[in-house]
């Protein structure tokens, strides 16, 4: 979802993955079944890009690590 996200292409998706485009869109329904969000939907796709950017729970990034 990340390189979709980044690109927004779903050629350019399929081409980093060497997949047809039909796949991306079959993850791109997988993902929406799963988390509820769509990322042709504005507000959905600032919620997608903020979860990318925060770590996962449990884990230091390295400029808060001593």
């Amino acid at each position: 979802m990340d390189t979709y996200m980044r690109s927004g292409s779903l050629a350019g998706t399929a081409d980093a993955f060497v997949c047809h485009r039909t796949t991306i869109l079959e993850r791109i329904a997988r993902f929406k079944e799963l988390t509820g969000l769509d990322p042709a939907v504005p507000w959905d796709a600032a919620t997608i890009r903020i979860g990318f950017a925060v770590p996962p729970q449990g884990t230091a990034r390295s400029d808060d690590a001593d």
